[in-house]
């Protein structure tokens, strides 16, 4: 048996920063599940792998472990009785992510969807918790993910007896802002913020990459067409970007794209580089110059929440 204290699951290279600053903080022994939903999962893995923060880091195959559970039907019902069908079996299912010996006493996970809860059922015989942690604006209002759903109350009643997906203790950059948004009797503890930390600053920029941001605007894009209301909405935000390029000059603007956007770019424009993630540039920035414009709540809100810095 290979007891561990922590397990955490990421799916994007935020959560991955999330989960070495929980790592770091804890001084506990810890593992990394990453699926991989992103290009450069691997890479990234190797490279967390050699911080040594990490007692095991593993990349998980999300197509083939999400697979199993989302069989494709039209009748909803039909989908809820398959889905339950393979979490009979879901010692067999969790054995694609964990080794046979691997026992935890907590599981960090930032969305608690379906495949999770497959793998937290494996762990309940040795009564492994199940917490969340930070991932973005959507920890702080989908009801969604901060809520349980009707398909948890069926497992954990007729098969488990106990109440498995509490999910009563939450990881947040801002325990404000989550309590000023829920009224509910969740235990919020606090992510330190790791702006000042050199040590934090080099791990993450040595995985991720950073970049050397000279031009004294930004311009934080999304793909407006999948997180937009509306066709109005896009045209203000296009608004906006372009009143910025006008006024103070194309060489004066730099645009960051959403990894999602598969748009051309447009040659007069600069863009930073896609393949780093937006955070570990803001851990390089020199903000004394300098202002952003971005049009969606996450992206307004999400650099303060993670770095604290005090120049956003």
């Amino acid at each position: 048996m290979r007891k561990i204290t922590n397990c955490f699951f990421a799916t994007t290279p935020y959560q991955i920063m999330s989960a070495i600053n929980l790592a770091m903080n804890s001084g506990e022994s810890s593992d990394l599940y990453i699926f991989n939903q992103f290009a450069t999962a691997d890479e990234v893995a190797e490279k967390v792998r050699a911080t040594g923060l990490f007692e095991k880091v593993k990349v998980v195959d999300n197509d083939s472990t999400y697979s199993k559970f989302t069989k494709k039907t039209k009748n909803r019902n039909l989908q809820t009785i398959l889905f339950l069908l393979e979490l009979l079996k879901c010692h067999r299912s969790a054995l694609d992510v964990f080794d046979k010996e691997d026992v935890y006493e907590v599981m960090y996970a930032s969305v608690p969807n379906l495949y999770y809860r497959v793998l937290q059922l494996h762990l309940n015989k040795y009564k492994t918790k199940l917490y969340m942690y930070d991932d973005g604006l959507g920890s702080y209002t989908s009801i969604l993910i901060v809520r349980k759903r009707k398909i948890d109350k069926i497992v954990q009643k007729v098969f488990f007896h106990r109440d498995l997906f509490k999910e009563s203790v939450k990881y947040l950059y801002s325990p404000q802002l989550y309590k000023q948004l829920n009224n509910d009797d969740d235990v919020i503890i606090k992510i330190p913020n790791m702006y000042n930390d050199e040590r934090y600053r080099q791990i993450v920029m040595g995985i991720f990459g950073s970049e050397t941001i000279d031009e004294p605007v930004i311009i934080i894009d999304t793909v407006k067409d999948q997180l937009m209301a509306n066709e109005e909405e896009i045209k203000k935000a296009e608004a906006m970007y372009q009143y910025a390029y006008d006024t103070l000059g194309y060489n004066n603007v730099v645009c960051k794209r959403h990894p999602r956007d598969k748009s051309p770019e447009d040659p007069q424009k600069k863009y930073m580089d896609n393949s780093i993630p937006f955070e570990t540039s803001l851990l390089k920035i020199t903000w004394k110059t300098r202002f952003s414009l971005q049009s969606t709540q996450q992206q307004v809100s999400m650099p303060k929440w993670f770095l604290n810095n005090n120049h956003w």
